[in-house]
């Protein structure tokens, strides 16, 4: 799996803590077959 990661953080206490965790996924193959495999996901229109 690849994908962006996306994370906020607070500071409490003087501890820096999640507030908030966010993976937008761009790109999964099975691990029985690999990714190699599995071939570029489809293009997207933009």
């Amino acid at each position: 799996m690849a994908g962006v990661e996306d994370d906020a953080y607070v500071r409490v206490d003087g501890q820096w803590l999640h507030s908030r965790m966010k993976l937008e996924i761009v790109f999964m193959a099975p691990y029985e077959r690999g990714w190699l495999k599995v071939g570029p996901p489809d293009a997207k229109d933009g």
